[in-house]
């Protein structure tokens, strides 16, 4: 637990112990109330009581803002009420920054770009980490001081925010489906956390090969 000015923080262990302390927290009326998870629809609903006259922030992990929107119908008893105060759904993926003293221009592949959907954008170079050795006036590597010859420092964030407006809220009361959901996102021009990630890659913050590794499915456990 750290110490916030203004903010009360409320460890209450096991899993199962979330919904008791989370009415604790309720019955002391305070401004905001954050909440780290959501295991099951007990604690669902108290979120769902406690939205209807304050601002609620819950934390779930999944690997887009659709899949997160979905995990939370589900673990609601009603698709209706999990939709009914929501007002969007957020989701976050941190990209290592390229190295500003090291990283290395290059012409994107045309087919890649059109891949992507950067067609339309204009792009003189994509930036990658160094793929030749520096070396000195002897042939030893020499490595960037900066990264240590790692080729990126840092990291920061790419953001997809997917609205919950009155067209989509009806939607996943009546039961459609994600690609239905997705559809009218898209008319209302959203863009997705890949496409949210490769514009740091226009920008020369970051590179496609980061771009992929943090955006790509997890591999799925042989059983």
């Amino acid at each position: 637990v750290v110490d916030l000015e203004n903010i009360t923080q409320v460890a209450y262990g096991e899993e199962a112990k979330l919904p008791e302390a989370l009415g604790g927290v309720i019955r002391r009326d305070p401004d905001v109330i954050m909440v780290d998870r959501c295991p099951d629809e007990k604690t669902a609903d108290l979120v769902n009581r406690a939205a209807d006259s304050k601002l609620v922030l819950l934390g779930l992990h999944a690997l887009d803002a659709f899949s997160g929107l979905a995990r939370w119908v589900q673990v609601c008893s009603d698709a209706g009420d999990a939709v009914k105060n929501l007002r969007g759904v957020l989701c976050q993926v941190l990209v290592r920054k390229l190295c500003p003293n090291c990283r290395e221009p290059y012409r994107p592949d045309p087919n890649v770009v059109a891949k992507a959907n950067l067609s339309g954008e204009k792009i003189e170079n994509f930036f990658r980490p160094p793929t030749r050795e520096v070396t000195d006036e002897k042939g030893n590597p020499i490595s960037c001081l900066a990264c240590q010859g790692t080729g990126y420092v840092g990291r920061t964030g790419a953001f997809e925010l997917l609205e919950v407006t009155d067209d989509v809220r009806q939607l996943v009361a009546d039961g459609a489906t994600l690609a239905e959901i997705k559809a009218a996102c898209r008319k209302s021009k959203m863009l997705y956390i890949q496409e949210q990630a490769l514009r740091k890659v226009i920008q020369g913050v970051t590179s496609v090969q980061e771009v992929i590794r943090v955006t790509k499915p997890p591999k799925k456990k042989s059983s």
